[in-house]
């Protein structure tokens, strides 16, 4: 009919926004790029715009995926003046699309991972994180409206900045709901995450209080705890008799034995903590002078055990009998090597400071340095011995 036009559909409007949008300038410059995976992404971002340098930690996520929802409810405590000097400050939560894009505070400071990779375990730093851990879990739990259960504690999510404990990365942080039977994704680290996070039933505030547990035995030995380790009552030279009872209880397999609260877990800490002082038990935090010493009897042994080599070695090409001279020279070392030089280097194994070593190989923490040190010896008496029997079957009489 003359007179009628037929104006945009829709659909032709939807689409022409989503094209607008795709155009829209990011307002941060990318940095550097820390991980992208499945449902997130991780880069270090500064404006692109203005004279704001600082640095922040821009996490992208997949806004079907449900991953990131605790941002925003971070974001509204700390904007209302909640005080969370545990949990990283929160910029911006916006959504573009099928993105949800967080921009936090960049935490200068090492994670534990790598503070303890550097300092050394000790029952001291493990019972002082534990206590600023439990804080965390208490602002997470309490002062944000509904409990928000972090669900991946573990060390590389913990930064050691220079005043405090920081609690990092809320990606797969859910909110507590009243009368759910489970969460609606089975997320988490293994060797950190308790049973009922993988299906077994909903995470509560007790699911973080296990990770939590799991952590201070970390910060103690250097290493995830074992289920033998777990199972034997954390009972190992570097966890205190008295810390292992709180381990214990915060990691049963049922959340309804576990402590009620962080704050439940952090006075049964502060208490193992003084009754540990007065015993004489809690070790302080080793000292760079403990580790410089470490490091300087560890080259003496080294540089005793390399006299010895050498002075085997030339023992050996030279023959110090007539009987020895009418051996081969590889017979003669690998007689040195089962008589002296091997036995040698196990018995200086033996002496060693292992607390470096003690943080990167499990079976090595697990055993105590005595039943360490019973090994080599065993193991040298039995190299002379095996030996000393092949001499006598070899050498012509």
């Amino acid at each position: 009919m003359l007179g009628e036009s037929s104006g945009p559909s829709a659909a032709d409007l939807d689409a022409l926004a989503r094209e607008l949008e795709s155009v829209t300038p990011d307002p941060w410059t990318v940095v550097r790029a820390i991980s992208d995976s499945t449902g997130q992404t991780t880069q270090l971002v500064r404006r692109a715009a203005g004279d704001d340098t600082c640095i922040y930690v821009r996490k992208v996520f997949d806004a079907t995926s449900n991953l990131g929802s605790a941002y925003a409810q971070l974001q509204e405590a700390q904007g209302e003046g909640h005080g969370l000097a545990h949990l990283p400050r929160v910029t911006e939560v916006t959504r573009e699309g099928d993105s949800v894009s967080v921009i936090t505070e960049l935490i200068e400071g090492p994670t534990l991972e790598s503070f303890l990779a550097e300092r050394g375990p000790s029952p001291g730093t493990a019972l002082e994180v534990g206590l600023q851990l439990c804080d965390a879990m208490c602002e997470l739990h309490e002062g944000l409206g509904q409990p928000v259960i972090h669900r991946d504690i573990k060390p590389s999510n913990i930064v050691m900045a220079a005043d405090r404990l920081v609690l990092i990365d809320l990606g797969i942080a859910r909110v507590w709901h009243e009368g759910s039977e489970r969460d609606t994704r089975c997320l988490g680290t293994p060797g950190y995450a308790p049973p009922e996070q993988f299906g077994y039933s909903q995470t509560t505030v007790q699911s973080d209080i296990y990770a939590a547990a799991i952590v201070i035995a970390y910060a103690c030995t250097g290493a995830t705890p074992s289920q033998a380790l777990r199972e034997s009552g954390f009972d190992h030279p570097d966890i205190p008799a008295n810390l292992r009872p709180v381990l214990v209880r915060a990691t049963q397999l049922d959340p309804s034995m576990r402590y009620g609260s962080a704050r439940e877990m952090a006075q049964a800490l502060s208490e193992a903590r003084s009754s540990g002082a007065a015993a004489g038990q809690v070790a302080p935090t080793p000292s760079h002078v403990r580790v410089a010493l470490g490091i300087v009897w560890n080259v003496a042994l080294l540089l005793a055990l390399a006299l010895v080599v050498a002075g085997s070695l030339v023992a050996a090409v030279q023959g110090l009998s007539d009987v020895q001279r009418t051996l081969p020279l590889v017979a003669r070392i690998a007689e040195y090597a089962g008589m002296v030089m091997l036995p040698a280097a196990l018995l200086a194994f033996a002496l060693a400071d292992k607390s470096m070593l003690r943080q990167r190989i499990g079976w090595l923490r697990d055993m105590s340095p005595v039943r360490v040190a019973l090994v080599c010896v065993v193991l040298a008496v039995a190299l002379v011995l095996l030996t000393a029997i092949a001499h006598l079957m070899l050498v012509p009489r």
